[in-house]
């Protein structure tokens, strides 16, 4: 089984519906598809500062439901928390030996195959 993990600006893409990334990411079984952590806390720290910097009643609501529809979207795929993979996906230079997998993975839409490398058997 091989693990596709989308990186932030490829799921933006396929959150945009993109011709291109949605036609490659519907020839991924779902089970195989996932997104780091990292994402995540970008997808969510952007809608907080929209949040923030919301100042009428009409932008807030606008906000909070663009929030909770990013959340439930989140949700549905799979997230890796492996402590390696997020330490590359921020560029912690310390992460040590799997900097090509961490890179591979981060590439968008590249078939990169890291599954046994986040279950921590490096290929």
């Amino acid at each position: 089984m091989s693990l596709y993990v989308l990186d932030t600006d490829t799921l933006q893409l396929f959150q945009d519906e993109h011709p291109l990334v949605i036609s490659r990411v519907q020839d991924v079984a779902p089970g195989d598809l996932a997104i780091s952590v990292v994402t995540v806390e970008e997808q969510l720290s952007g809608w907080y500062a929209q949040l923030r910097q919301a100042k009428k009643p009409e932008r807030i609501i606008w906000a909070y439901r663009r929030l909770a529809a990013a959340v439930r979207f989140l949700a549905q795929i799979q997230i890796v928390d492996s402590s390696h993979f997020v330490l590359f996906s921020i560029g912690w230079p310390q992460a040590g030996s799997h900097r090509s997998a961490a890179c591979l993975a981060h590439t968008p839409l590249q078939a990169a195959s890291v599954t046994g490398w986040i279950r921590g058997h490096p290929g």
